[in-house]
């Protein structure tokens, strides 16, 4: 009876050794992987053909490309107490630029770009524009 209950407290402990040794190797498997596989862990590179050497290039100028509207949102930094949008000089806003304000559908009227920086820009509403300190906006540049 002794020598049974051995074999079965051994046969435990291999398969809480294989469980734990399991469980590292799920979780560490991708520095695994980039260890000891360096090619599987890299995507491959696909070449993409260009164009041939018969056909012309087509170039659009720059003017000729169709605007689309962006949009973004107004609100109001409690901070400062200024008014920001979210587009910026990489959305085509610069200081100046008058933006179209909206309360859902319904135009509420304009605000003008005061200091654009890159992602956001600080604006000022026109004095027709009635503009909640608590509200988010929905603003479209043209």
């Amino acid at each position: 009876m002794h020598k049974k209950n051995i074999t079965r407290i051994f046969f435990g402990f291999v398969l809480i050794f294989l469980a734990v040794f399991s469980l590292a190797v799920a979780l560490y498997w991708p520095e695994f992987q980039k260890q000891f596989f360096p090619r599987a862990a890299v995507p491959a590179q696909r070449s993409v053909p260009g164009p041939a050497a018969d056909e012309p290039e087509i170039k659009v100028a720059a003017n000729e490309k169709k605007s689309t509207p962006r949009e973004g949102f107004l609100w109001v930094d409690p901070a400062s107490a200024q008014y920001v949008v979210t587009l910026g000089k990489t959305h085509g806003v610069w200081e100046g630029k008058k933006l179209n304000v909206y309360d859902g559908t319904d135009l509420l009227g304009h605000v003008v770009v005061d200091r654009a920086l890159e992602t956001i820009s600080y604006v000022l509403p026109e004095k027709s524009v009635d503009i909640s300190k608590d509200a988010y906006y929905r603003v479209v540049a043209e």
